[in-house]
């Protein structure tokens, strides 16, 4: 079915027409999320209509939105709100002090926990860096650190997202930390992380995992790609450290994790694994890469043996028979979770992109292809077209042709300039021809 948009730009008009997908508007007595003092990139921070997460400054905002005032679930309260990244975002502006959601047990210290859903959809975050380095350890925002610092709700989630070279540095006293999240009691899924956790300075730490610290939830189809070093013997050691998860506890639930994490100086931990430094609740169905030295020597930091947990040489890693069980195909395949290709992510499995950024959600259906037309310009040319993004922060500039037909789509008028965008992996593009 085709749904026809037509949209207002100056003196000129836009007609979208919209191929193979039904479209979406938010339902207009939905109330925004949030006491409004913040703005996004558009969006109403519910199901329905969530916050677009476009640029860094909408990252920003969202990191600081609750740092103003102890948490009480009446003021600010974005980080209860559902949030929806619509496109991949280059971090430029230097460490974060804190990532988003922070907890302390202590008396009056700050308590800001994220409690909402991140949906990344399918997008990246590059260069990413926390380092708490002079941030107050009266106010403990440093205490949970990782892109989700801590979700202390069992509803909190983060998924489809994909941190690209990030870094931490741990700070003093970093009771958990990993790129992704430092504690959830939540759901963190389809997400991959590649960079390092430095916690090799602190005198204070707790849970320390390449991806997640510490978990009590729920983790699905996370990789992660990187090196994990904590601090030497003499201090606080770190109860538990691991490649993709510091710790799970017991009411935690952990299947399709690929960790390719080397730890250096593990032997500092109560706990250590090349997967998981603690495990418990349930777990099974994942790998982690053997040969990288120094490391754990051993998957499960408690030494047990566990069906479906297993090590791969790289060679195992990089094909697919290995991973029998698992949603996975052969390439690009939007109907699968995983794929594996030679020239893709170095021949590692690798997620597939979401077959539109808000797939498997009840929000926001993003079309299969969009044809937009606009009227030919001075002298029926298609010279300086405003593409500004008219619909589905589309953001492409260029590509527009004369037609001699007038509005192929049954308008009265012309000439017009017409383009045709289609959604590939996750991101628009012009179609040739």
């Amino acid at each position: 079915m085709n749904v026809m948009h037509r949209l207002a730009c100056g003196a000129l008009g836009l007609t979208v027409v919209v191929s193979g997908m039904a479209t979406w508007a938010p339902a207009a007595s939905a109330a925004p999320c949030g006491d409004g003092t913040l703005s996004f990139s558009g969006g109403q921070g519910t199901t329905a209509s969530p916050y677009q997460i476009s640029t860094e400054a909408d990252l920003q905002a969202l990191r600081d939105a609750n740092t103003t005032g102890d948490y009480d679930g009446s003021t600010h309260g974005y980080y209860d709100c559902t949030y929806l990244q619509t496109r991949n975002i280059t971090i430029t502006s230097g460490a974060w002090k804190h990532g988003i959601g922070f907890t302390a047990p202590a008396a009056g210290a700050w308590w800001a926990p994220f409690q909402g859903v991140y949906d990344g959809g399918g997008y990246t975050i590059t260069n990413l860096s926390i380092d708490p380095a002079g941030e107050s350890t009266a106010s403990h925002r440093t205490q949970k650190l990782g892109f989700i610092g801590s979700n202390q709700s069992g509803t909190g989630a983060l998924r489809n997202l994909n941190l690209v070279n990030a870094t931490m540095t741990c700070g003093a006293d970093a009771l958990d930390a990993g790129l992704l999240v430092g504690q959830t009691l939540g759901s963190v899924s389809r997400s991959s992380a590649t960079g390092t956790v430095d916690c090799s300075g602190a005198t204070l730490s707790d849970f320390v995992g390449g991806a997640i610290g510490y978990t009590d939830g729920s983790v699905s189809n996370v990789w992660v790609s990187g090196s994990v070093s904590i601090s030497l013997p003499g201090g606080f050691s770190p109860n538990s450290v691991g490649g993709v998860i510091g710790k799970a506890d017991s009411s935690a639930s952990i299947q399709y994790l690929i960790g390719r994490v080397t730890l250096t100086n593990s032997g500092s931990a109560i706990w250590a694994g090349d997967l998981i430094g603690r495990p418990g609740g349930s777990y099974g169905n994942s790998f982690a890469e053997s040969g990288l030295t120094p490391s754990a020597g051993q998957l499960l930091g408690t030494g047990a043996s566990v069906s479906g947990i297993a090590y791969g040489t790289s060679t195992q890693l990089k094909t697919i028979s290995t991973y029998s069980g698992w949603s996975i195909s052969a390439g690009v395949n939007t109907s699968t979770i995983w794929g594996i290709d030679p020239a893709i992510n170095g021949g590692y499995p690798f997620l597939q992109a979401l077959a539109s950024s808000t797939a498997n959600n009840n929000y926001a259906e993003i079309p299969a292809a969009i044809l937009q037309e606009l009227p030919a310009g001075e002298g029926n040319t298609c010279t300086g077209i405003n593409d500004r993004p008219f619909a589905y922060n589309t953001g492409l500039t260029g590509g527009w042709k004369l037609s001699s037909a007038a509005w192929p789509n049954g308008g009265k008028g012309g000439p017009v300039c017409t383009r045709t965008l289609v959604y590939v992996g996750n991101g628009w593009t012009i179609q040739s021809g």
